[in-house]
């Protein structure tokens, strides 16, 4: 799997119509939009409206939109893994906050 972390969520969305990829973690708390305003397009085009995609953030607010975008589920702080999990961040490699994840291309 190679794994993208695009500085910006314009860098992210040209990354995804250069090479799609094949799952996405979004973090919703992202600069210049949210995720959602990053997600919504995504969802519209046909080469990438059936990539599966997670939301991170810290707003509970944003999980029913982010469902009603077809999102396959959203994390917030509580949900997430404390730092001691095996399934901790840290255990996939520290990535700053506010960046996109980007999958394996299709």
């Amino acid at each position: 799997m190679k794994r993208l972390s695009p500085k910006t969520a314009i860098v992210a969305g040209r990354l995804i119509l250069q090479s799609v990829p094949d799952r996405m973690i979004v973090e919703a708390d992202m600069t210049f939009m949210n995720g959602i305003e990053f997600f919504a397009p995504l969802k519209a085009d046909g080469r990438t409206r059936d990539i599966p995609v997670v939301f991170l953030g810290s707003n509970a607010d944003f999980d029913d939109l982010a469902r009603g975008l077809g999102a396959i589920a959203f994390l917030t702080n509580r949900s997430m893994p404390t730092a001691r999990s095996k399934s901790s961040p840290s255990a996939f490699g520290q990535r700053p906050r506010n960046e996109p994840y980007l999958g394996a291309s299709r």
